[in-house]
Formats: C-alpha cells, structure tokens, sequence
C-alpha cells in the first residue's frame, strides 16, 4: 500500500496524516498500458457515444409524445378547466386557483407586438434611437490568411482528440 501526499504529492510507504491510499497493483497483474490501454479506451468512447446517441433520440421521441399529450389535454378540455377557474376567481380578489398538483390562474399580460418592423425601425431611428440595436461581428473565416490583422492573433497547436469509429 502506498499513500499520497495531495498536497506536495509526495508518496510514503506508511500511513501519514493528510495522505491518500493508493493501493499497489500486484506484480502478476501488471500489464504495459500501451498494449491495452489505447483500445479499452476508444470502445469506451464509442460505447459513450452511442449510449449518447440512444438517449437523444429516446429524449426526442418522449419530449414528442409529451408535447402532443399536453395539446391534445389543452385542446379537449383547456376551455372547460379555464372556465372553472374563471368562475372560482370571479368576484374576488384571486387571480388564481390552488388544485391538487399545480396552480392555475389568470395574470395581467402586456405585449407589444410589432406589425411593419421596417416603418418601426425607421421612426425610432429618428425619435428613440435607444431602442435600435446594431450588432456587428467578426467573420474569421472571412479574414484573409495571408495577412497580419491588428487584434487577431493566429495560433497552431495540437489538440489531443479522442473519436469513435463510425
């Protein structure tokens, strides 16, 4: 057994204060990571990958169901059960009715919706310029390569990687 120092990561052969166990691997057992190491770990990555690929997909097809089920509910009875808690909150101070497994009510609503966005842009160019928003980015695929540009520095390195085969 062989304990470890976190801090300075020392290692000592008795148990000090502070430390981690760190068991030994017996000699018999031991096995040069290079003859095993790079394909456990790749199967695991496309194991992951799929296992990753399933949920989505099962995510997607329930979020789906879901959906429907909650239009379908809105659709037969929304009207009914708004007319309930209309009445329940008519007459009195409420805005909203306590069930079982949730709340409904009514709350007040502002909207401001926006018709001709062109006419609107125009006339708060003119009056509310605060309320025109001008984004600009920059395209760095659009940058040319074979020129130096002043805030842009250009960097090649080696990115480690792992992928599963597809």
């Amino acid at each position: 057994m062989t304990f470890l120092d976190p801090v300075t990561g020392e290692a000592f052969a008795g148990w000090q204060e502070g430390c981690v166990e760190i068991p030994d691997d017996p000699e018999e057992e031991h096995q040069d990571d290079a003859e095993w190491l790079g394909d456990w770990y790749t199967q695991q990555t496309v194991q992951i990958e799929a296992e990753r690929r399933a949920l989505k997909a099962q995510h997607k097809l329930r979020m789906a169901q879901l959906e429907s089920r909650e239009k379908g509910l809105a659709f037969s009875w929304g009207e009914r059960f708004e007319i309930v808690v209309l009445k329940e909150t008519s007459g009195t101070k409420k805005r909203s009715v306590n069930f079982a497994y949730g709340t409904a009510g009514f709350r007040k609503s502002k909207r401001v919706e926006v018709t001709d966005q062109q006419a609107a842009i125009d006339w708060a160019e003119d009056y509310c310029p605060a309320a025109v928003k001008v984004s600009v980015s920059l395209l760095k695929s659009a940058l040319p390569t074979d020129q130096d540009v002043p805030g842009v520095e250009r960097t090649e390195r080696d990115a480690f990687f792992v992928r599963g085969a597809k």
